[in-house]
């Protein structure tokens, strides 16, 4: 078949105990080098690309989009190619992590680790991360087979009627088009008519095609009696085969009860054979019950029943005896005359039934029957009695693996209505309490809760309020389980309820936003509530900030969304929306030419990149062309370091550390490369209107009262790279990489001024406190000041020599302090526009600086790793604040200017002493931050990060990490209201949070 290259699909067949497992486990080790293959060298080492088996009542293996994730992440993990594609695909539904492997030559493959999928429909989901991915691969380039083993198909059809693998399969393989020719399938299944019917009739029958002349069950019966003489080992053997009619699974069962009891071999005149597995299971339950019928009903009924049902990889002795109330010692003694038909260890187990034949005998045979509902609800009714009360200290895996679905069997299975209700209102709030809900995700994952919901939605009455409160978590969890996905319940407690209440919030469900609030109350700790959100998208839009393919290098620029990706095969890739993810600079040169397109800030379209990767120093240079008619074959090129992160000594990736232009015609790219924006926000000083502007550089009011309206005000021609609010609240003044900036009028919703003057892009805008005058600094070395009541240019002030990246201004209005890529920082009589200090010490450029309460120290940090503390007045400096191992690129000053935070690229975020230089402490846990803000009572610190879309919340005093919340888009800029507790959060997708910090005692 493999050799023909025809059907796609290779089907085998065969009744219960005919070997198809057998066979399809043969296969595994010869593609796994374990068994031999010199016959069948298509089968040999490396020669299967996926396998899965299917096992009965263990929805692991049962689950269509397990299935379609597993054969996914298997198929990227060994095709580049096919993992290139799958990360386009990722998303809300499709959620994809990555690892990094290094390479020859000192690079780095960011390779696919794991796949999950979300609300998507088995189909849907198979289309977008298997079948797309595969036609990426399967160009008539490539020549490998792509081969398949999919085991016990029919086991699966128990799973869904409507949907599941075997319904995938068919839909997938129905027609030669829907997959490339290069992917072939083998199959087993028991000839179920709804598998033959949805696959296609069997190329071997285990049974009907076994050849004339070879009888592979009397040689395996003839090896198994070799220690009795010939003759009686070839009449044994014959007639065992003959009984069988081929199954294995009988031969082995009759031979081990023949080897048990030896003496029945003595006369064989008098020896008579079971007939068929069936007969097997009977004669076994007649032996051991012979002297005590009434054993069935009272011990064998209740542990056989309890194992019919039993889930996964079974139930423990321990366990058992709980369920069936026997003594632990009683269920043994069953399960160890069992044993032949049983799959687990003695004494303790876990215990399963060995095959799905002895499941059936036991379901319908007339003598000996079980009663499933019974026994569903005896597992269920004894796990809800153990842990009803404490489920968070539940360390039983299998309850909280498997009740639901106990509970939702029993009810569909239970004989008496009463019953049935009293399992639906138990399946109901079992599903529902946020105890079994936090037990659950953090011990067995989100994955398997959603499958929970799913299966507790189908089992509850429809239109009933039960269904309706768990279809709102199911709905609300789908939306959160990305981020729910690796949390272990510690030490967030609160995180599974918070997150909870701010989707349900988002979604409309209020009833489940209070019964999360009410949980989050329980716990008494603090946690962050979502208020709302607005923003120029939709909440149902996803954003992606996955690395376009498995990449050797790529660059970014500072906190932006250019990206310049080197492939395997030497080609140049990019995207909008690309962000910087566990990728290393190359070692050696490589000249590469590709094309990226994508859209400036006027709409129009930038392609023909080149790009030059030099190891010598890390220099990174990159050159763009655009198509624009202004720009049309000029060069604009970008020289670009980069250095390596590492975390514990281990790599993790590359960051940028500086990016500028060095050409004539630079200004584009040059503004883009310091000035690329996320979102930002601003607060009216009374907390009543926000401010913010996305990606569509126009500026938005928000009326952040009940009912409150939202304004567009306009906007600029480019991002905008600052905006802040007058002390009076009149006016917002925002900066431009346009190389302007705008005022506009609050009050009367209107743009009030254009200020134009600056050469280049503006970076930084600071106010006074009067509200009179504002002072930008620009990419050209140069600060302005700006009359905010007349909207004229007061004076320009000027001496750095390269970009103004930050401003302040002193609280009296007197001063401003700026900082430079020219590593200096200078202080400037707003006044006179008189230059008073140079602050020179740093050895790299200047990115932040920040002022004391009282307007006498400032505080800068630099790409050199260090902050420095200076005197204004003197122009000395005070401190160097030393400890962070890489540039410190954001700082922030306590209201009562005794210490100043700062957070680097090496991962950290710290505290120092602003008396003593001396560092207090290292925030636990804080990771690279974007931003740091300080409440208004100097208690609490707020951070944000825009690559693992999160906000902390940090204790100042302990350095503890109070509350942190996981939110859709990557979180950049933060405004914080007079209260302390309202917080603003701008993502990278346009969208701004609106959040309040929850105390326990709020």
């Amino acid at each position: 078949w493999l050799a023909a290259g025809a059907a796609r699909v290779f089907l085998v067949t065969g009744g219960p105990g005919s070997g198809k497992t057998a066979l399809a486990a043969r296969l595994v080790q010869m593609g796994r080098g374990e068994a031999a293959a010199a016959d069948s060298p298509r089968l040999g080492p490396g020669r299967l690309t996926f396998i899965h088996f299917c096992q009965a009542l263990d929805d692991r293996t049962r689950d269509p989009l397990r299935f379609i994730e597993a054969l996914s992440q298997t198929l990227a993990q060994r095709y580049i190619v096919f993992g290139q594609a799958l990360l386009q695909t990722s998303g809300r539904e499709i959620t994809i992590t990555q690892q990094v492997d290094r390479v020859e030559r000192g690079g780095v493959v960011a390779g696919i680790e794991n796949v999950y999928i979300g609300t998507l429909s088995a189909q849907a989901a198979f289309d977008r991360a298997v079948r797309k991915p595969l036609e990426a691969l399967c160009t008539p380039d490539f020549h490998e087979t792509i081969l398949i083993l999919v085991d016990a198909l029919d086991e699966a059809l128990t799973y869904n009627p409507d949907e599941n693998i075997v319904t995938l399969l068919g839909q997938t393989t129905d027609s030669p088009a829907d997959l490339p020719s290069q992917v072939r399938l083998i199959l087993t299944s028991r000839p179920d008519p709804r598998v033959l019917s949805l696959i296609g009739q069997p190329a071997l029958d285990l049974i009907d095609d076994a050849p004339e002349d070879v009888d592979d069950v009397r040689a395996y019966t003839q090896r198994r009696l070799q220690a009795l003489p010939a003759p009686k080992q070839a009449e044994i053997a014959g007639r065992v085969a003959l009984a069988g009619k081929g199954n294995f699974l009988y031969a082995r069962y009759v031979l081990d009860e023949l080897l048990a009891h030896p003496g029945r071999l003595d006369d064989l005149d008098r020896l008579t054979l079971p007939e068929g597995l069936d007969d097997i299971y009977r004669q076994f339950l007649r032996r051991e019950l012979a002297r005590n019928p009434d054993r069935w009903s009272q011990q064998y009924r209740p542990v056989l029943g309890v194992l019919a049902v039993a889930r996964g990889e079974g139930l423990t002795r321990t366990q058992m005896a709980g369920v069936t109330g026997h003594p632990p010692s009683e269920a043994g003694d069953i399960l160890r005359a069992s044993a032949q038909y049983l799959a687990g260890s003695l004494p303790e187990g876990p215990f399963r039934l060995y095959h799905q034949s002895f499941r059936d005998f036991l379901l319908t045979d007339a003598e000996y029957q079980v009663y499933p509902g019974e026994a569903n609800q005896a597992i269920a009714e004894f796990f809800l009695d153990e842990y009803a009360d404490d489920w968070l200290s539940c360390d039983d895996e299998y309850a909280l693996q498997h009740t639901p679905a106990h509970l939702a069997e029993g009810a569909q299975q239970a004989a008496q209505r009463r019953t049935r209700q009293e399992l639906v209102d138990a399946l109901g709030a079992l599903m529902t309490d946020f105890r079994f809900l936090e037990a659950k995700s953090g011990r067995v994952g989100v994955d398997a809760l959603l499958t929970d919901l799913a299966t507790a939605v189908v089992a509850l009455p429809p239109e009933s309020q039960p269904q309706s409160r768990v279809r709102a978590l199911q709905r609300v969890l789908e939306r959160e389980a990305r981020h729910l996905r690796g949390w272990n319940g510690r030490p967030d407690r609160v995180f599974l309820a918070q997150q909870v209440h701010n989707r349900a919030v988002e979604m409309g469900h209020f009833d489940l936003s209070e019964a999360a609030a009410a949980r989050l109350a329980q716990l008494r700790e603090p946690y962050l509530a979502l208020l709302g959100r607005l923003g120029t998208e939709a909440p149902d839009a996803a954003t992606d900030r996955n690395p376009v393919t498995a990449l050797r290098a790529m660059i970014v620029l500072p906190f932006g969304r250019w990206a310049v990706a080197i492939s395997d095969d030497d080609s140049l890739l990019g995207r909008l929306g690309t962000t910087l993810s566990e990728v290393e600079s190359l070692q050696g040169t490589y000249n590469l030419s590709g094309h990226f397109i994508t859209n400036d800030e006027e709409g129009n379209k930038i392609r023909s990149l080149q790009a030059n990767v030099q190891a010598p120093g890390r220099q990174w240079a990159i050159v763009i062309s655009d198509d624009t008619a202004e720009r049309e074959g000029t060069p604009i090129q970008v020289n670009v370091q980069v250095e390596k992160i590492e975390k514990e000594g281990r790599f993790i990736g590359v960051d940028i550390v500086q990016a500028y232009a060095v050409t004539g015609e630079d200004d584009f790219i040059r503004d883009w490369a310091g000035l690329v924006v996320e979102t930002r926000v601003a607060l009216t000083p009374d907390g009543r209107r926000a401010i913010s502007v996305a990606w569509d550089h126009r500026l938005r009011v928000w009326d952040l009262q009940p009912e409150g309206q939202e304004r567009l005000l306009g906007g600029h021609a480019g991002p905008v790279s600052a905006i802040v609010v007058t002390p009076d609240g009149r006016r917002a003044v925002s900066a431009s990489v346009d190389r302007t900036l705008r005022v506009w009028n609050l009050q009367a919703e209107r743009e009030e001024y254009t200020f134009s003057g600056h050469g280049r892009g503006v970076a930084a805008v600071a106010v006074t406190p009067d509200s009179r005058r504002a002072i930008s600094g620009a990419a050209d070395g140069t600060l302005k000041v700006w009359d905010l009541e007349t909207g004229q240019e007061e004076r320009t002030l000027s001496g750095h020599t390269d970009a103004v990246y930050a401003v302040a201004v002193t609280p009296d209005g007197s001063r401003a302090v700026s900082a430079s890529w020219d590593h200096t920082l200078r202080v400037w009589n707003l006044a006179t526009g008189r230059e008073e200090q140079i602050l020179a010490g740093h050895n790299d450029r200047v990115l932040a600086v920040a002022l004391t309460p009282g307007g006498e120290r400032a505080v800068s940090a630099s790409a050199d790793g260090t902050l420095k503390v200076w005197t204004l007045e003197t122009g000395q400096e005070e401190l160097t604040l030393a400890g962070h191992n890489d540039r410190v690129y954001t700082l922030a000053v306590t209201p009562d200017g005794r210490r100043a935070l700062s957070a680097a690229t090496d991962t950290s975020v710290k505290v120092w002493n602003l008396r003593t230089g001396r560092e207090e402490r290292t925030l636990d846990g804080s990771g690279r931050v974007f931003t740091l803000a300080v409440t208004p009572d100097g208690r609490r610190v707020i951070s944000t990060a825009w690559w693992d879309n999160t906000l902390n919340v940090w204790d100042l005093e302990t350095g503890a990490r109070i509350a942190l919340v996981t939110l859709d888009g990557g979180l950049g800029h933060i405004a914080l209201g007079p209260d302390g507790v309202t917080i603003l959060a701008g993502d990278d997708a346009g969208t701004v949070y609106g959040l309040r910090y929850v105390a326990p005692d709020s």
